[in-house]
């Protein structure tokens, strides 16, 4: 389905949020690893440093998915997961303004000038930035006030930035994908989503 030598990014198929997850592992893990020959795989996920999930036990829960597949397949789909770069990404990078319902077209102009400028922080911009960026309103406002978080996770966006025609799966679509998505959109890097493992 996918042309030779791209990169599949997978945000936050993990146990934590098996609730959510509304299409089949199995399935997911054999198109990934068997079926589709991706260039490489980035593997993000909420895990320890949010005292959640370790690296170590979505692999094993990835795994228990397949335990009864062909040997063959089960083999490419653990060496697929151990090929992978996995990434304990945190979340809440611009969640803020945007579950407020803020124009994303605006979070992306932040996060574009804060890049330029290798701001971290949403708090080390000065009022002379705020002239600069060209948002106005309560965004701005609500941003020197300190009533939103903003900040660009730099270990992440390194990643990204080497990705190659990226292809994302995973979720949630309205949170912590959609800050893939946002990030994607700062760095003016073209992404695709593939929904039938979205969630």
């Amino acid at each position: 389905m996918f042309e030779t030598f791209r990169t599949l990014v997978i945000v936050d198929i993990q146990p934590e949020y098996t609730g959510h997850i509304d299409f089949d592992v199995a399935e997911m893990l054999r198109w990934a690893f068997v079926q589709t020959r991706f260039r490489n795989v980035i593997y993000l996920y909420n895990g320890d440093s949010l005292g959640l999930d370790s690296e170590g036990d979505v692999r094993k829960w990835l795994l228990e998915h397949v335990e009864d597949e062909d040997e063959e397949e089960y083999e490419q789909i653990e060496n697929g997961l151990q090929w992978a770069e996995w990434i304990d990404k945190g979340y809440g990078f611009f969640r803020d303004a945007y579950d407020e319902g803020y124009d994303e077209a605006d979070l992306v102009r932040l996060g574009k000038y804060m890049l330029a400028r290798d701001y971290c922080d949403v708090r080390e911009m000065e009022e002379d930035d705020w002239d600069q960026v060209g948002i106005d309103g309560l965004l701005a406002e609500q941003y020197r006030e300190e009533a939103f978080a903003f900040f660009t996770p730099s270990h992440v966006i390194e990643v990204l930035e080497g990705t190659v025609r990226p292809v994302l799966i995973g979720g949630a679509l309205d949170e912590c994908l959609k800050e893939v998505m946002l990030i994607y959109e700062m760095i003016d890097k073209p992404y695709t989503v593939y929904t039938p493992y979205t969630f």
